[in-house]
This record gives C-alpha cells, sequence and structure tokens, in this order.
C-alpha cells in the first residue's frame, strides 16, 4: 500500500497529508482490490455481521494465555523447521 501512495503522491506538495486522506479514501472505497474481488469497504461491510466488537471480546481475553498460546505455536513452527532440515 505504501509503495502504490508514495508512486501516486508528490511528495514535495504542501498539501502531502490532504493527498495521502484523498487517496486512502480512493483506495478503500473506489479501487476493487484484485485479492478481494471488490473494495475493502464492500468487504468490511460483508463481515460486519459476523464480527464482534471489542467489548464483547475483551473480558474474554487471558494476557497469560495468549502468551503461553503464541510460545506454543512458536515452538511448533521451530519444531516443524528442525524437522524440514537436512
Amino acid at each position: 500500500m505504501l509503495m502504490e501512495l508514495h508512486a501516486t503522491l508528490d511528495l514535495k506538495a504542501g498539501n502531502l497529508s490532504e493527498e495521502a486522506g484523498v487517496w486512502a479514501m480512493y483506495d478503500n472505497y473506489r479501487r476493487v482490490h484484485r485479492t478481494l474481488g471488490k473494495t475493502p469497504i464492500e468487504r468490511k461491510h460483508e463481515l460486519s455481521d459476523i464480527t464482534p466488537y471489542s467489548y464483547d471480546v475483551q473480558p474474554l481475553f487471558n494476557l497469560k494465555e495468549e502468551a503461553l498460546r503464541v510460545q506454543k505455536r512458536l515452538l511448533a513452527q521451530l519444531q516443524r523447521k528442525v524437522k524440514g532440515s537436512p
């Protein structure tokens, strides 16, 4: 995204922030993204009914359990790499 943004902006322009905002609006609301087959805002609306709100998720979050889950995942990735090496 940054590469596309930099390719379209005049980095010497005085209103760089405004130009970046206009580009972001175009990119999210008008431009069909190849991987989605639609605009990001269209995809967001499709997922809005099944995406929980942060206030619903936050009480369920346990930092210690999350840290353990991440450690287990990283260990499993490392073990797969070790098994795959000669």
